[in-house]
């Protein structure tokens, strides 16, 4: 009996609550400007004169700079959070059915504080929308932000069932994603544009093996090997490979057979006398580096190959690939290391398969480069 009336105080308090919110959704009342203000979100960007900022509810295609935020909300919807070099944008996306009915954002920098103190009605950057998919903000630049600053994102979803059941989610973005936690605010730095967006360059064992012809890989290493590998090409650590020539490598490359650190020094091998994968790698890896640095044409990307970051939140995560490729030498040649022959094995493998013939040709989790420079 007792089990019975706890149930039925409960679903008489959830009632209530979601009755609340109802209520407190109609107070807020779109007036005629707003209104139309609306009409015309549905293709292009719209001005709202009073606080200076654009909004639209059209998945608008933007180009942006560096590495969007991203943020679940609560199984409801995506929020993206990106700047270009004069705007910041916050995106909301409803998956699943679900919609957006409104959105509230405010902006502060990192040494302030919420002026608001969370009363998101007060904010700057609000609208009701009427069950838009996509709901994004496009907010001028302050610098009176500063380069990182702070986010509060208020967010009302619906999701209107067959049955005639409404769904809600009312509440903040929050970096934990904790319904109802008493977080709200969001961390947020600048991100620079002051770059040309242009993949880097690598091969694979099997294109730096390939015989010239044309301009295939296998061309560009025989024109150049000597001029960048004067002395040869010599990877390892206490043992050591070392090919002497284009041809050399050539005729080791690809190599097949299981990843394993060397038991033997090796000068010249070809593919039957050293099958070993992970060495292959390692030596395709040094060719793309070194020829990177040697040749400022050898890819579009205005830095260097060896200096990319890796980003994809592994145990790698923050090194350089020339970090990794040292590493990688240690092992090789039998050295003492904090990772396997597989793991860098697989890694070098991703790498060498990440920017083929100068495009981008990896699946975009690897580096903080700018695969995703456009929201599809």
């Amino acid at each position: 009996m007792k089990g019975k009336l706890f149930s039925l105080f409960m679903l008489a308090l959830l009632i209530g609550f979601n009755a609340c919110q109802q209520e407190s959704m109609k107070e807020i009342e779109l007036d005629a400007a707003q209104k139309a203000l609306l009409k015309g979100a549905e293709s292009d960007w719209v001005y709202v004169d009073a606080n200076e900022f654009y909004f639209t509810y059209a998945n608008m295609s933007v180009e942006f700079c560096g590495e969007k935020m991203y943020f679940p909300f609560y199984s409801s919807a995506d929020v993206d959070v990106f700047n270009d070099g004069e705007f910041l944008y916050v995106k909301v996306g409803g998956i699943d059915g679900w919609v957006i009915n409104y959105l509230s954002v405010n902006i502060w920098s990192a040494a302030g504080t919420d002026i608001y103190a969370g009363d998101y009605e007060s904010y700057p950057y609000q609208i009701d929308f009427d069950k838009a998919p996509v709901a994004i903000f496009k907010i001028p630049y302050n610098e009176e932000w500063g380069v990182c600053f702070k986010l509060a994102i208020k967010v009302y979803a619906n999701r209107y069932n067959d049955d005639g059941s409404i769904e809600f989610k009312w509440w903040w973005v929050t970096a934990d994603n904790i319904l109802y936690g008493i977080n709200y605010e969001l961390d947020f730095c600048w991100k620079d544009c002051d770059y040309e967006c242009e993949p880097f360059r690598t091969q694979t064992p099997g294109g730096w093996g390939a015989p010239a012809s044309g301009n295939n890989p296998g061309m560009y290493r025989d024109l150049n090997f000597d001029n960048a590998f004067p002395n040869g090409l010599v990877v390892g650590g206490d043992y050591t490979l070392t090919l002497t020539s284009a041809a050399a490598v050539e005729a080791f490359l690809p190599s097949g057979g299981k990843p394993l650190p060397l038991m033997q020094d090796y000068i010249d091998p070809n593919s039957k006398t050293l099958k070993n994968t992970f060495a292959g790698h390692v030596v395709a890896l040094t060719l793309s580096t070194v020829f990177d640095a040697y040749d400022e044409n050898f890819s579009a990307a205005n830095e260097d190959l060896g200096d990319l970051i890796i980003a994809d939140g592994s145990v790698f995560d923050g090194m350089t690939v020339q970090d990794i490729l040292d590493e990688a030498n240690v092992v090789l040649g039998g050295g003492a290391s904090s990772y396997s022959v597989s793991q860098l094995s697989e890694l070098l493998t991703k790498i060498n398969e990440y920017y083929v013939d100068g495009e981008w040709t990896g699946d975009g989790s690897l580096f903080d480069d700018c695969w995703n420079y456009e929201v599809e």
